[in-house]
């Protein structure tokens, strides 16, 4: 299935390069729309975190409105 398939690329991604922020950002938007706000949030936030390579402006704009948004949702989310 699609979901099995996507999560064995992310884990594939992240066992062959740690610490690059894209595969963090591009997972927690995954997760995000999975709705899997915790994970999300906590993927995205990696990506901030990182420095390399460094996220667009446009990619920080958009994690930072998921997050904004995962943190208004109801608490059930969490």
């Amino acid at each position: 299935d699609r979901m099995g398939e996507s999560d064995r690329d992310y884990n594939e991604s992240v066992r062959l390069l740690p610490d690059n922020s894209w595969v963090y950002y591009n997972r927690g938007l995954v997760m995000y729309q999975r709705g899997d706000h915790r994970e999300a949030k906590a993927l995205l936030r990696k990506s901030l975190e990182m420095k390399e390579p460094p996220l667009t402006q446009r990619k920080r704009q958009r994690a930072v409105v998921a997050i904004d948004r995962m943190n208004t949702d109801s608490p059930q989310s969490e």
